[in-house]
């Protein structure tokens, strides 16, 4: 199984300039879900919907169900599916916790982690699977 993503995800990874001064990433877990649609196995992502983190916890995340909803309407009218779930590990490596891994179970979606270490996908099917992420220009 593949993803390919576009190339525009990589701005969820922190920049610094040398001083450091400037941070694309915040100190909290920025959330959201992946638009677009299955070719056969690859995922092909078409949009990137960041929400805010519902969650109170700066090292946790959690998605509205509400705000879903409104998603995946609007993207069923332009003929697109939530085809992954997307958070970052803003002082942390691209690896799923112990809650992300019961969230990928839970979920049976493909999500996509972006660490300080760069973007990496994974799904559980019976056990943890990483997915190839192939980026698109």
């Amino acid at each position: 199984m593949k993803i390919l993503l576009p190339e525009s995800i990589k701005d969820f990874i922190a920049i610094r300039d040398e001083k450091e001064e400037v941070s694309i990433i915040c100190d909290v877990e920025r959330c959201g879900v992946l638009l677009g649609h299955k070719n056969g196995d690859c995922i092909v992502v078409e949009e990137i919907v960041e929400v805010e983190n519902a969650s109170k916890n700066p090292n946790e995340f959690e998605i509205d169900p509400y705000n879903l909803y409104e998603i995946w309407v609007d993207a069923e009218k332009r003929g697109l599916d939530i085809v992954a779930v997307f958070h970052t590990h803003p002082f942390g490596l691209a690896k799923p916790s112990s809650l992300d891994i019961q969230g990928l179970k839970q979920t049976g979606m493909i999500w996509v982690i972006i660490g300080i270490d760069g973007v990496k996908a994974y799904i559980y099917r019976n056990r943890l699977e990483e997915v190839e992420v192939i980026y698109l220009k």
